[in-house]
């Protein structure tokens, strides 16, 4: 627990707060809220000029905050942590109706309760509703370690010398830990900053910068005074003191000044210019599609070190904040479109999010669903050679089906803020509004976007209000029953948990009858509750069939409702002719088909003609869906091998990258049964054909799609031991370490380099280690160290595994903790790394705990990550027995464990059914191939 020290005078500690106070409610109650802050910063990065060197790595200053009075009260109450608030210069006065400080309100008790981060301020008088006062707060705080709030973060120069440079991440509760505020999303206000500082440092802020001032009496050390800034949330301000450069002043088509800072080395090297170059096409776009001008004058990017930043990005208004790895861009790299995406997110917020901002967190989905979308949609507009809805379309199908839980989160508590930045906010959020996209034309829900932003610029909404705006538009447009509103359509899909299936079954006179239910992939009775079997949605339903093949047309002829409308049967297919239901899957539900209809898909698979004449995401949901309901015993396991047989004749990265995604589910739970060598069969011939047609890997293809899939088939490659990617992969591996400029000249493409790295270390062992060890740490590239890094799991030591771990998990290593996860994952994921990585987890638990500190939802992905692969009910007792001895670690990651747990309940039923089979399963399939 935090404690708020109260200090006289400048003196001895007054008291210290207990928490045993009246409980206090969580959110604010509103009876006084800010309308503008003063906020004064020395931030404090060495010790030159300093009066006394204990305070490097400090911070000190004031706020004083303009506050309206909305019911009469004797009680402030405020958010502040980790703060030491000097109390004998806090002042609290009337304001005049001029703005001036009149008479002094008497303070009677500071008080801080503890768990709720609320600093709470009693009167001797009561402050009168209707009245505005002001409200000064001198504190002092340290330079963080966590990342979170203000913390302090290091670089090492091109000679090798470390920097220091401050850094703020205020998102989604942390910007009381820099100064005392009314930390909520709905209490927006101005801010007016100002930051002193050593002089050989650049502060930046939201706003730009209006004066710089030499201080007084503090040799090298300068003042800068912002401009006031837009009413705003406390977790959009932001701001950054470093000795960064920045790359060429670019300006967009409407005058906005566009910098982007970075490490002065990489800026030397090019590598901010792909951002400079590209910001300023994104916020034209932007503003011509919500015809909405960007409010603010400036527009700053900075890339952190990636060890220091938590995130891909950060929104700050006017002051956006990156990671190294996810922002700068090597002349050699080949995946542009994913900087592209995350440069457009982060653009897009400074409309979704920080324009219009949702009023309390429970719709975070608003911010992030919203930009999630944008930066897929407006990337594919005006990049569309990338195919970019497509691309990322099945990356976050993939994790969109894994993660079910609902899009509005529960909001109630502070650990309901773990966990709260999940995939359910991002990528199940951007389907439903591609769903609502489909439903009611993208053309409608533009203009149903900009009259939402339009309405509620500067404020704060709920999904109600979004609900409200979209159907207004439509209703006006006549393009939706004015019975029906989208909030009756789209509530259901945003606040329950699950997916639908369709059910389609074929009557004897060949008409077809629809029907819906929850999708449970249990095999056998689990020991978890069952799913509620009353749960509904309202299913848009699309389909085309053989004869027809027409998936252009997404908005819906028909709605499955559920209760009211519980079937459709009015639908009629010719004889032996196929129908796919669900076109270019635009809403995520599921299609379960009569045997006949897979049979007839499985056969248009087969033959180029017909396969193409279907669209690659629903050829994708195809597969995808037909080897889950064989997993949930609804599709006999030898049609779906078979069906997925027709994968040998794929040539869209769409549909392989899906069905592969689907396909190493069932790798991981078989890799410790008898029977995974004959899978492993069926894998190997089925993808050699695809291996072979591939190409060279020395080759990088000219389109992204193509691109993708020649990594996913390295990839594929590497893991199968598949056609002569091995020796191609040696031979440029030799010409690399070989060179006399290896960490300069690189001879091999960055989209295979990884694969090239695994099957090398493979092969020749502590050899390629050391080189690719020695390769890591001479590079000051974040995404080629990141290539490095995941290379390392690839080893086929266990000793060597082991020693990695360790290394990852201690604090010198440089990697961040967002990283070591998914280099534990890649160590697991490796077939002799599994036990290395179960063991490490459970005798180091409480380092990996402390390594990412208390209060992080981390813990519960670890156990995720080991779950995909445990099948026994020995696991099973194991995992449970470990969670509860240490229970504390995991308490804020529950939702997490619940769903691990649930895995392993599920491994251990679909083992206990069909493992046995799989060789009679695979059978038939592997006589075809």
């Amino acid at each position: 627990m935090v404690q708020l020290l109260l200090y006289i005078s400048m003196g001895w500690i007054l008291g210290q707060a207990t928490g045993f106070r009246a409980p206090q409610p969580y959110r604010l109650d509103g009876s006084v809220v800010p309308y503008h802050y003063d906020l004064f910063l020395e931030v404090n990065l060495d010790p030159t000029g300093l009066h006394d060197e204990k305070d490097y790595f400090k911070f000190r200053g004031y706020v004083k905050i303009k506050m309206a009075c909305k019911e009469t009260t004797n009680k402030i109450v405020l958010h502040a942590r980790n703060l030491t608030i000097f109390q004998s210069y806090v002042r609290l006065n009337e304001l005049s109706s001029s703005g001036l400080e009149s008479n002094r309100i008497m303070i009677s008790d500071h008080s801080h309760n503890l768990e709720y981060e609320q600093l709470i301020v009693e009167t001797e008088s009561e402050l009168a509703a209707g009245k505005n006062y002001s409200y000064k707060l001198p504190f002092f705080g340290k330079l963080r370690k966590d990342r979170m709030g203000l913390y302090r973060a290091f670089y090492r120069d091109s000679n090798n010398v470390t920097r220091p440079l401050a850094v703020t991440q205020f998102e989604p509760t942390y910007a009381r830990r820099a100064f005392p505020c009314f930390d909520e999303p709905h209490m927006k206000a101005t801010f007016t900053l100002t930051i002193q500082h050593c002089s050989k440092y650049t502060a930046l802020s939201n706003m730009p910068l209006v004066d710089q001032v030499p201080v007084r009496g503090k040799v090298d050390w300068v003042r800068d005074r912002f401009a006031e800034s837009l009413p705003m949330s406390t977790y959009l301000v932001a701001f950054v003191v470093s000795d960064f450069a920045h790359d060429e002043i670019v300006r967009s088509k409407s005058g906005v000044e566009i910098r982007v800072w970075a490490r002065p080395n990489h800026v030397e090297r090019n590598l901010t210019k792909f951002a400079s170059n590209y910001a300023p096409k994104v916020l034209d776009y932007f503003e011509k599609y919500f015809d909405m001008k960007y409010p603010l004058p400036k527009l700053d990017m900075v890339a952190i070190p990636p060890r220091y930043f938590p995130v891909g990005g950060m929104e700050n208004w006017g002051l956006v904040t990156f990671s190294e790895s996810s922002f700068l861009l090597e002349e050699s790299a080949t995946k542009v479109w994913r900087v592209a995406s995350i440069i457009t997110h982060e653009i897009a917020h400074q409309w979704v999010g920080n324009l219009v901002t949702m009023k309390w967190w429970s719709d975070l989905w608003l911010n992030e669903g919203l930009a999630s979308y944008f930066h897929i949609f407006a990337t594919d507009a005006m990049n569309p050679e990338w195919n970019v809805q497509m691309q990322s379309q099945i990356e976050d199908l993939t994790t969109t089906w894994q993660k079910p839980g609902p899009v509005r989160a529960s909001v109630s508590r502070p650990e309901d803020f773990i966990g709260l930045f999940g995939p359910e906010r991002y990528k199940k959020g951007m389907f439903m509004i591609r769903m609502i996209g489909h439903f009611l034309g993208m053309e409608i829900l533009r203009a149903g976007l900009m009259h939402y932003m339009k309405r509620h610029q500067y404020g704060n909404v709920v999904q109600d209000d979004l609900w409200t705006a979209l159907t207004e538009v439509a209703h006006e447009n006549g393009v939706l029953d004015p019975k029906t509103s989208v909030k009756t359509i789209m509530d259901p899909w945003t606040t329950q948990t699950g997916y639908p299936v369709l059910d389609v079954k074929k009557n004897s006179n060949g008409t077809l009858t629809l029907s819906q239910r929850m999708f449970d992939p249990k095999c056998v009775p689990s020991k978890t509750t069952a799913k509620n079997g009353s749960t509904y949605w309202p299913i848009p339903i699309t389909y085309t069939t053989g004869k027809i093949a027409d998936f252009s047309n997404t908005k819906p002829g028909q709605w499955l409702t559920g209760e009211q409308n519980p079937m459709i049967s009015d639908i009629k297919v010719a004889a032996r002719d196929w129908i796919v239901f669900n076109l270019q899957v635009a809403a995520l539900y599921k299609v379960n088909y009569y045997e006949e209809n897979w049979e007839l898909l499985k056969g248009a698979l087969e033959t180029r003609e017909t396969r193409e004449k279907i669209h690659p995401l629903n050829r994708e949901q195809i597969y995808r869906d037909a080897l889950d309901f064989g997993w949930s015993q609804e599709l006999d396991y030898k049609l779906v091998f078979s069906l997925c047989a027709s994968l040998r004749h794929e040539t869209d990265y769409l549909p392989l990258s899906g069905a592969l995604a689907s396909l190493r589910q069932l790798d991981l739970v078989l890799r410790r049964s008898p029977n995974h060598a004959y899978f492993k069969n069926y894998l190997q011939k089925l993808m050699n054909p695809i291996v072979k047609e591939s190409g060279s890997l020395a080759e990088t293809p000219i389109e992204a799609r193509t691109i993708e899939k020649q990594s996913l088939m390295a990839e594929v490659a590497t893991h199968f031991k598949i056609g002569n990617y091995e020796r191609q992969a040696l031979y440029l591996f030799a010409n690399w370490s070989s060179s006399l400029t290896p960490d300069s000249v690189i001879p091999i493409p960055r989209n295979v380099l990884r694969q090239v790295c695994c099957i090398a270390l493979k092969k020749r062992g502590a050899e390629v280690w050391d080189f690719l060890w020695k390769r890591y740490r001479n590079s000051v590239s974040a995404p080629f160290k990141s290539i490095i890094l995941s290379s390392l799991t690839c080893s086929n030591k266990v000793g060597d595994l082991e020693q990695y771990l360790e290394w990852v998990y201690n604090r010198t290593s440089e990697v961040r903790p967002t990283e070591s996860l998914t280099l534990f994952e890649a160590v697991a994921d490796n077939e002799v790394g599994f036990d290395v990585a179960k063991d490490f987890f459970m005798k180091r638990v409480s380092d990996i705990f402390a390594y990412h500190g208390a209060k992080k939802s981390e813990m519960g992905r670890y156990v995720e990550i080991l779950a995909d692969q445990m099948v026994t009910t020995a696991e099973y007792d194991e995992m449970k027995a470990f969670i509860e001895k240490y229970d504390g670690f995991f308490k804020f990651s529950v939702p997490a464990v619940e769903r691990a747990l649930d895995k392993i309940d599920t491994n251990i039923g679909w083992h206990s059914v069909h493992c046995g089979k799989l060789v009679e399963y695979l059978a038939p399939a592997l006589q075809s191939l």
